[in-house]
Formats: structure tokens, C-alpha cells, sequence
């Protein structure tokens, strides 16, 4: 959830930058989620478990390709 600036969970770096490819903002979700199991670092409070926005984009990216398929219940 932090693909547009990696500062976010690993405390440095920056922007991705812009371009053609690369990852795309999914309807719903935040920018930046603590708690995603997405992030590309976890942080030290991180549960393990999908945060309610990783389920948020779950659902947009799979109910294209299984309808019916939900993961916020």
C-alpha cells in the first residue's frame, strides 16, 4: 500500500516516480495504510492479518475475475 513513496514504511527512500507502468491506485483505498500486510515493510505493530483496506482492494481486484467472492464479510 506504500507503492507510491517507500518513505512511508521504510523509513527512507521516496517517490516511485511516475510513468507508464507500475502499480495502480485501486477506488476506496487510502494512500497509505498502516496496517496493510501490503506495505513493503511491516511495522513492529503489524498483526499479520489483512487490514480492512488490503480486504478493500481483495475485493476490487477479484470480484472481476470470481464474482461472489468477498472479503469483507
Amino acid at each position: 500500500m506504500d507503492w507510491f513513496n517507500r518513505s512511508y514504511s521504510c523509513g527512507s527512500g521516496g517517490s516511485e516516480g511516475s510513468g507508464s507502468i507500475g502499480a495502480v491506485g485501486i477506488p476506496g483505498i487510502l494512500y497509505y495504510d498502516a496496517n496493510s500486510i501490503m506495505n513493503a515493510r511491516f511495522s513492529t505493530s503489524a498483526t499479520g492479518e489483512f487490514s480492512y483496506y488490503d480486504k478493500v482492494a481483495l475485493d476490487y481486484l477479484y470480484e472481476s475475475l470470481k464474482p461472489g467472492i468477498r472479503f469483507i464479510l
